[in-house]
C-alpha cells in the first residue's frame, strides 16, 4: 500500500493602530502598521506491507520519507506627530517624529527517512524495530543528519498453554524497549554567525553606523539525543477485574543544546553548543479495578504512583 499526504498552512496577518492626538495626554498623534506571513508545507510518503502466514507469523513493514519547511516574514513601521488625525495609519510618512521601520525573515526545514518492522509469532511473541534519519537545517554543516533507532520486545505469557484458562491470571505480559530520540527545538540559524546593524563607531570625528557579526558560529552544533530503556509487566487478575502495570525506566539526555558563555575578550557573550548531560530513572505503578459492573451501575477505581530521580 502506498500513501502520500500533502499538507500546507498559510497565515497572513495585518495589524493597524492609530492613536489620535486628542486622545493622547501629550496631544501627539501616533500610528503603526505591521504585516506577517507564515507558510508551512509538508510532503509525506508511506509504503506499507502486511503478510500473515498460517495464523502463526504476522509481519508488517513500513518505509517512509518526508519533507517539511516553514517560512516566516514580518515587517512593521511606525511614526508620531501627524499634522492631522484624518490620515490615521494610511500615510506613515506624514509623521515627523520617531519614524521607525523593522523587518525579519526566517526559514527552517526538516527531511526524514524512516522505517518500521513489526513481527508477531503466534500472537505471543512480539517484536518491533524502527529506525529514522532526521536532518534539520538548524544544525552545523557536517551534523545536520542523525540516526535514531528503537526496538521493543514483548511476551504474552498468559497465552502460553500452562496459563490457559487460569482461574486467577487472565493477562500477563512482559515487555522491554530501547529508543533514541532527537531534539531540534532551537531557533533557526543557531549554528551560524548572524549580522547586526546596531553598531556605532567614530570615523574622522563623525559617528557612523556599521554592520558586523553579533554571535559566534558553531559548525559542530548537532542534535540533542535522549536514550531510554524500559522494562515493564502487565498483570490482569480475575478476568481483568484487577489490572496492574509496573515499569522501570532509565533515560539519559546527551549533547544538550544550551547557550554557553565565552570570554568577554572575544567580543561576544555566548555561543550555542552541545553541553552536558542529564539522567532520569524511576518506577511507575498503576492499579485499576472494576468493583461493580452491571447494566445500571459501574464503579471503577484507579491508583497510580511514580518515583523519579
Amino acid at each position: 500500500e502506498m500513501r502520500t499526504v500533502l499538507g500546507t498552512n498559510v497565515i497572513t496577518q495585518e495589524n493597524n493602530e492609530f492613536s489620535a492626538g486628542t486622545l493622547d495626554a501629550s496631544g501627539i498623534a501616533s500610528a503603526s502598521t505591521s504585516n506577517e506571513k507564515q507558510t508551512f508545507w509538508s510532503l509525506e510518503n508511506y509504503l506499507t506491507y502486511n503478510k500473515t502466514v498460517n495464523d502463526i507469523h504476522a509481519f508488517t513493514g513500513l518505509l517512509g520519507i518526508s519533507w517539511q519547511e516553514s517560512n516566516n516574514f514580518f515587517i512593521n513601521q511606525s511614526a508620531r506627530n501627524y499634522p492631522s488625525d484624518f490620515l490615521k495609519y494610511n500615510n506613515l510618512g506624514a509623521g515627523s517624529d520617531n519614524r521607525s521601520v523593522g523587518s525579519n525573515a526566517r526559514r527552517h526545514a526538516l527531511n526524514s527517512y524512516f522505517g518500521r518492522i513489526n513481527y508477531s509469532l503466534m500472537g505471543k511473541y512480539l517484536f518491533t524495530v524502527t529506525g529514522r534519519a532526521d536532518g534539520s537545517s538548524k544544525f552545523g554543516e557536517n551534523n545536520k543528519f542523525s540516526f535514531f533507532p528503537s526496538a521493543a520486545l514483548a511476551w504474552r505469557i498468559s497465552d502460553e498453554s500452562f496459563l490457559a484458562n487460569h482461574r486467577l491470571i487472565s493477562n500477563l505480559k512482559l515487555r522491554t524497549s530501547y529508543g533514541l530520540t532527537g531534539n531540534s527545538e532551537i531557533p533557526p540559524y543557531s549554528s551560524l554567525s548572524l549580522l547586526s546593524s546596531n553598531y556605532r563607531t567614530v570615523w574622522n570625528g563623525v559617528a557612523v553606523g556599521g554592520t558586523g557579526l553579533n554571535r559566534l558560529a558553531n559548525p559542530d552544533l548537532r542534535w540533542e539525543k535522549t536514550a531510554q530503556y524500559d522494562i515493564g509487566v502487565e498483570l490482569g487478575l480475575f478476568n481483568n477485574r484487577i489490572s496492574v502495570e509496573a515499569d522501570y525506566y532509565y533515560r539519559k539526555t546527551t549533547d544538550m543544546l544550551l547557550d554557553a558563555p565565552v570570554p568577554q575578550s572575544s567580543g561576544y557573550a555566548i555561543i550555542r553548543k552541545n553541553v552536558g548531560s542529564m539522567e532520569n530513572k524511576g518506577v511507575e505503578l498503576s492499579i485499576n479495578t472494576v468493583n461493580i459492573h452491571t447494566a445500571n451501575v459501574t464503579w471503577n477505581t484507579s491508583f497510580n504512583i511514580s518515583m523519579n530521580r
